[in-house]
Order: structure tokens, then sequence, then C-alpha cells
């Protein structure tokens, strides 16, 4: 069987290839042996031929994963070869294999092989915003949050059709109301138009013990008019990633894998495994925990956020 997925909307496609993972493993090979994920960028036609054509190990079939084979240039002749290859006669076996793009793939000469021959073809379009209001509905219920429609037309507003940063901004809004409704006001001060670089350039000099960079990006976050609690939930948020993506890398996960399983955008993958190399795990969970404090002062006392901001920098950094 090939499957074919592919779309501008990397999310859903990523979500349903985990999906597909997923369902194969539970019902083929609950040990993951007969999973097998192909490096494009160092991927030969023998070694395609050879994945493909292999039988099971101690399982009925293998599942046989490509990613993004068409959109890297480089791999021209090798698709060549694989369109040539995916003919009936080759294909009678059990093994299953999918060809996953993260775009839309128009017109290619393996593309348009696999529209031919594939069993499935999946494509996934941008959403738009009525389809957009839903997804945000059914993500918040499965986070077992709430929200009103006026957050729901603010966060498409502000997010549009980038679903990673929407499930980022709905995590964080979700675990900030603890339960209670998402209110329009919560999206105007929470989430931002675009991946914020200096919650990035923060994180990097806390880990880099930089007590002094980070303590100036912190007073030019509140200078810009963010607000304590918006900087704080954003930098929770960052922590909260570094150790699930420490953890996940720990027990073996592929980088290209975490996003998918996380749900968190392949760039801030990318970029919190960078940071990681900065960190121990016993200080990112020292860090988290620094700002679980620090949001339960600032909503039940007056301190200012500033000066304990400034004091878990010292606690960190120092």
């Amino acid at each position: 069987m090939v499957i074919y997925l592919h779309g501008d909307d990397s999310y859903r496609s990523l979500q349903r290839l985990k999906t597909l993972k997923e369902g194969f493993i539970k019902k083929f090979d609950k040990s993951s042996l007969n999973v097998v994920i192909l490096d494009k960028d160092k991927l030969e036609f023998a070694d395609w031929q050879k994945a493909v054509a292999a039988s099971g190990f101690l399982a009925q079939k293998r599942l046989i994963v490509i990613k993004n084979l068409i959109t890297n240039k480089k791999n021209k002749e090798v698709c060549q070869e694989i369109a040539d290859y995916l003919t009936p006669q080759n294909l009678k076996g059990d093994n299953i294999i999918i060809f996953w793009e993260g775009k839309q793939i128009k017109s290619s000469v393996l593309g348009n092989k696999l529209k031919k021959v594939a069993d499935k073809t999946e494509l996934f379009n941008l959403l738009e915003n009525t389809q957009l209001n839903k997804w945000i509905n059914k993500e918040v219920a499965q986070l077992k949050g709430k929200i009103d429609s006026e957050a729901v037309r603010q966060l498409v507003e502000k997010v549009g059709d980038n679903l990673w940063q929407m499930s980022n901004e709905l995590n964080k809004l979700v675990s900030y109301k603890n339960g209670k409704e998402i209110k329009a006001k919560d999206v105007e001060l929470f989430v931002r138009s675009k991946y914020d670089q200096d919650i990035f350039h923060l994180t990097d000099a806390l880990g880099a013990k930089n007590a002094k960079l980070a303590s100036k990006l912190i007073g030019d976050q509140l200078n810009s008019g963010n607000h304590p609690l918006a900087l704080l939930a954003t930098l929770s948020w960052q922590f909260r990633n570094l150790i699930l993506i420490k953890s996940k890398l720990d027990q073996g996960v592929p980088s290209f894998d975490i996003a998918s399983d996380l749900k968190i955008h392949p760039y801030v993958v990318k970029k919190s495994v960078a940071m990681l190399q900065k960190f121990e795990l016993a200080e990112l969970k020292k860090a988290y925990q620094g700002l679980l404090e620090i949001d339960l002062k600032l909503k039940t006392s007056r301190v200012d956020p500033k000066t304990l901001l400034n004091l878990f920098v010292i606690k960190i950094a120092s």
C-alpha cells in the first residue's frame, strides 16, 4: 500500500502521519521494530528499494516513511528512479509506504506518479476562517478548556492559519485559565502575531549564565508593553517545552518526530534542541518551578513583577 500526504498545512498532515504510524504499531507491530524512517538527505535508490522490498521482522508488514523527498531538490534523480519503480508489479507486497511532503506538490515527476498509483492521496490545504473556528473549538475541547466566540475570532485574526502557533497559543491559554473560559481579553494579553524572538534570546541568555543580558532582555520586554503575566506565561511555556523535548530526546525520539508528538512548531523544536546543550534537566525543572512560584506571587500579592523576574534571573543564571 502506498499513501501520499501533502499540502501547505504541515501541522494537520503531520498529525495524520502520526495517527497512521500509531495505528500501524497498535495493529501490526507493538515493538516498533518494523517502522522505518528514511533519511531524505542521504537516500540512495538502492537503499529505498531494499527497504520497501524487505519482509517484516516478526510482523506481517513494515511501515516505511519518507519525508520531503520531492521538495528536496538534491533528490531529483532518486525521485525519477522511484517514480519508475512504482508499478503494480513492484507494489504487490504487504508493506505500507508513506510519502509525506510539507507543502502542496502541484507538479513533479514523482508527485504526478504518486497521484496515479497511491492507494490513498490526501491533500491538506490551509484552513479558512469557518474551518479555523471549528478547529480551534475542537482543540480547546480536547484540552478540556472553554473559549468564547470573540476569543476565537481574535485568535483567527492574530494567528491566522498557522496551526503550529495556534496550537501553542491554545495550550498556553488553557493552562493559564485552568478550567475557566478563555475570553477575548486573554487573547489580547497573551497572544502575539508571531513567535517572539526575544524569548528565545532570553532563554539562551539564561542557559549561558549571562545574568546581565537576561535582565536587560526582561527589562526590554516590560518596557515595550509586554504584560508581566504574558511574559511569565511565555517563559513558562518555553521551559515546559524544553523539559518535554529533552525527555523525548533522552527516550531516543528523533527530533523530526518530536514536533508532531508534542504539537510544537518544528522551528521551536530546532531552536530548543540547540538551547538544551546549555541546560541540565535539573536546571530546567528548577527554572520551571521558579516561574510557577512567581506566577502565584503575582496573583496573590503586590510584589513588583520586575523585581521577581530579576530575582529569578539571579537564581537561574548565577
